[in-house]
């Protein structure tokens, strides 16, 4: 056996000996390797605020998604992306986990800025501005 069939050999044993696991595992299990992950970012604040108000969604027998409020949410859990898979594959017991990240479009805010903005806002908070607003014949400056 040459030394070269010797090494393509012993690397096979090498990779038998690293089983992948594949374990299935449900939305409860993922939320408790989520949180156990949680306690160990210590004091980076912005990946655990983010992580705590940021919940995963199991979407596929090994993916889920995580549906972020901001840019800047997303992009804290994709630079803390390798860490995060390490830690959930390890505690699910399944290498094959993935997830990706989503910004919630319904959550963009609306800025206001006339008088008859800001109206219309609160107005969609609150009907009964407009009763006032008729009552004591009120304008916009």
């Amino acid at each position: 056996m040459t030394q070269r069939n010797r090494a393509k050999t012993d690397a096979s044993a090498n990779a038998e000996k690293v089983p992948q696991e594949n374990q299935p595992f449900t939305a409860d299990d993922l939320t408790r390797a989520w949180d156990a992950y949680i306690e160990t970012v210590g004091g980076r604040v912005n990946l655990k605020h983010t992580m705590i108000n940021c919940r995963p969604v199991l979407k596929g027998d090994d993916t889920f998604e995580i549906v972020v409020h901001n840019p800047g949410q997303r992009e804290v859990l994709l630079q803390n992306n390798a860490a995060i898979l390490q830690s959930l594959r390890g505690q699910l017991k399944n290498g094959r986990v993935r997830f990706t990240v989503r910004i919630d479009e319904t959550n963009e805010k609306r800025l206001a800025y006339t008088s008859k903005e800001k109206y219309d806002l609160l107005l969609e908070v609150n009907p009964a501005l407009a009763r006032l607003k008729e009552e004591f014949n009120l304008t916009f400056d």
